[in-house]
């Protein structure tokens, strides 16, 4: 079997050429991290404001944790997927008590003199419903450090887990709800943060599993709705969630009251919230948002919830189960004071000596009235807690775009906060902006084409068009070092064109990581193997292929939205050779049938495709198709599956196809994928080689 030989460009980079199969999604959805490949990481230009993009940052205790690791996580979210964890819960070495032992209750606090931590109750999860609290501990999420404030282990059973906690922006008190003993009520209540005692305020009508305060001091709470069934044969009156609500309570003189309500809804149907939920509202924009489970899938979606309509949006999908949503946000002088400003930029001067910021200023205050005055704009640096760094005027400018130049920014990154002021030194909500100072290295080559010429490979790449932090670059003067891979061999250094041929390849081709033989089997039962496959959400919707732990075990893709997905699963590379041909079988597992009179759009789209890459444009070779395929199975879960024949051109590392996506509404996708490959007797035509797409060259600054 011939092998392609792989190169892979530029200092710290890393590049494939691989024939690769994988399963395309055209309607229907969910999330997964992307592989960690281990190749050298790829050089990129220096996300100074990366998290301008991202969303909103939040804060979760996880319960059922991904990494079998329970503990405080932090992620943005427009990329619910990728979070980072802050410190672990349990960090003795027990992995059973590792694995359960998890931070309930937990919420921010900040006392009066401005010190605030994240509080919470570490407790331990047995089977059957037992609890047992250990500490009520406060942890610093800037370092991760736990302290115990109070010892609850002589505490079993009995205990009544506090669910949420919330600070009150009015009072400051730390307020709470908790499991009352039959479980299908809350008690509402205050924490002491010294000692984590539960004093009881209230009995609530119902059960409340989180709740949220507004910087008004307006208090939220979501609830299921359920219908009586009746009583069973042991005289148990049961019950069945149809429904859950955005509640407002207001708590007086002993009592705490829904004094309003909204049904959750999404795509027009009620929401059935299920078990752990939690919500919180963005102080500076009013925004809720929630990461709730419904009675389908069992697992959490993140949401904004409408606080009108109650209607939920679509934010991404959650790996892991979490309470106690934090997000985190600066507070201003007043509740009329200015909101935040807008379309931020900026723009370096001539060698970087100077640094141009614009913006446009806000039309509202952060309470959501009109902003009829505007007094100034003022700048600071690292912190809008310093003294100004400058003061622009900007009487009667309310919704126009400023500019304001530092003439002396320094070398390197200089980091601001733009803070409207409604009057004189009154701050509102600060914006923070970064930009690079002085002569900046020059950002990568974006693309690099190469193409084999008999013995030789020739490889052209374009110059950097920025510099590497967004900063000024002359584009003057650069040299380029290219580093082939996996022999890490240096084929040339210093050299100023965009085009290099190698005519020393090695005597024996070799394959650029590691590549799997036929036949070829993936059943994706752990997190690792799941891994080994890349995910692609190729119309950025937040909607990917991810691992489930959730019998069946497997890549799933989860919607209530019917329309395109346009979502890939690619298997890990096979070394296939070109003209043979292959038996390639997937399993895919689909939850809820079609049905012509109750369910008419539940009908799915999908593809196998192939290619000599694991990206998008690579996988040009549809071999196998379904167009609205109809589900036969009915009850919770259906296995269907697949087989087809692919005949790759070229010799070299190929692939295996995954799972599936519905067009359809309601549709959740646990899809175990039981893909395997495997070589049929065949003549072959003569294989035609392909190289793809590599990363481009490292570009050395003469300036730097």
């Amino acid at each position: 079997m011939k092998k392609l030989s792989t190169l892979l460009l530029g200092l710290a980079l890393t590049a494939s050429a691989s024939a690769q199969t994988a399963f395309r999604v055209h309607t229907f959805p969910s999330v997964m991290q992307k592989a960690e490949v281990k190749t050298r990481p790829q050089a990129h230009k220096a996300p100074l404001n990366e998290d301008k993009q991202l969303g909103k940052l939040i804060y979760a205790s996880t319960q059922d944790d991904y990494e079998k690791n329970p503990g405080v996580i932090k992620f943005y979210t427009g990329n619910s997927y990728e979070t980072e964890k802050v410190c672990t819960i349990y960090e003795g070495t027990d992995e059973i008590l590792r694995e359960i032992t998890t931070l309930l209750g937990a919420a921010w606090y900040e006392d009066e003199n401005g010190d605030g931590a994240y509080y919470g109750y570490s407790a331990i999860n047995y089977d059957l419903g037992i609890t047992y609290p250990q500490y009520f501990m406060k942890i610093d999420l800037e370092t991760g450090e736990k302290t115990n404030v109070a010892d609850f282990t002589s505490v079993k059973n009995g205990w009544q887990i506090v669910e949420d906690m919330k600070q009150n922006p009015i009072d400051h008190k730390l307020y709470a709800v908790r499991q009352a003993n039959d479980g299908f009520y809350s008690e509402f209540g205050t924490v002491d943060p010294t000692n984590g005692e539960f004093t009881v305020l209230a009995e609530m009508d119902y059960w409340y599993p989180s709740i949220a305060y507004d910087a008004d001091g307006v208090l939220y709470a979501v609830r299921p709705t359920m219908k009586s069934l009746g009583v069973n044969d042991q005289g148990q009156e049961e019950y069945e969630i149809v429904g859950s609500v955005l509640a407002t309570l207001q708590y007086e003189d002993g009592r705490i009251d829904e004094v309003d309500k909204v049904s959750l809804t999404q795509y027009e149907q009620p929401y059935k919230l299920y078990y752990t939920n939690t919500i919180a509202v963005d102080q500076e924009t009013g925004e809720i948002y929630g990461a709730l489970m419904d009675c389908f899938s069992w697992n959490q979606t993140l949401y904004t919830i409408n606080k009108e309509t109650g209607e939920l949006s679509y934010k991404g999908n959650c790996y892991n189960t979490m309470r106690g949503f934090y997000i985190p946000s600066y507070k201003t002088d007043s509740r009329e004071a200015a909101a935040k400003v807008s379309n931020v930029s900026s723009e370096p001067g001539d060698k970087g000596q100077s640094i141009t910021l614009k913006w446009t200023n806000p039309t509202k205050q952060v309470n959501g009235n009109d902003l009829t005055e505007l007094a100034e704009v003022r700048i600071f640096l690292e912190s809008p807690e310093s003294l100004p760094y400058a003061v622009i005027p900007a009487e009667g400018k309310m919704g126009e775009e400023m500019t304001w130049t530092d003439d002396d920014p320094g070398e390197g990154v200089r980091t601001y906060f733009i803070v409207p002021c409604r009057k004189e030194g009154e701050k509102g909500y600060p914006e923070s902006w970064s930009a690079w100072g002085g002569p900046d290295a020059p950002a990568a080559p974006m693309y690099v084409t190469a193409e084999r010429k008999g013995s030789s490979v020739v490889v052209t790449w374009p110059a950097p068009e920025a510099g590497s932090h967004g900063g000024w670059y002359d584009g003057q003067g650069v040299t380029y070092t290219v580093t082939r891979y996996p022999d890490e061999k240096v084929v040339a250094s210093g050299i100023a064109e965009t085009t290099f041929t190698d005519t020393d390849l090695p005597a024996n081709d070799v394959l650029a990581g590691p590549a799997h033989e036929t036949p070829f089997t993936s059943v994706i039962n752990t997190y690792e193997e799941g891994e080994a496959w890349t995910i692609i959400d190729n119309n950025n919707d937040g909607t990917r292929f991810w691992y489930s732990s959730y019998a069946p075990t497997g890549l799933m893709l989860y919607t209530n939205n019917p329309g395109d997905s346009d979502d890939y699963a690619v298997s890990p590379a096979i070394k296939l050779e070109g003209g043979k041909t292959y038996k390639v079988q997937m399993t895919i597992n689909i939850n809820y049938p079609y049905d012509e009179e109750d369910h008419p759009t539940n009908l799915h789209d999908f593809d196998f495709v192939a290619g000599m890459g694991s990206t998008v444009d690579a996988l040009t070779n549809v071999f196998y198709s379904e167009r609205e395929f109809k589900n036969p199975f009915y009850g919770n879960l259906g296995s269907n599956h697949f087989t087809a024949k692919f005949t790759p051109e070229a010799s070299g590392n190929g692939t295996s196809p995954s799972t599936g996506s519905p067009r359809t509404s309601s549709t959740g996708l646990p899809s175990k994928s039981s893909a395997s490959l495997k070589s049929l007797p065949t003549t072959s035509p003569s294989a035609k080689w392909r190289l793809p797409n590599l990363l481009p060259p490292t570009p050395v600054s003469p300036t730097m």
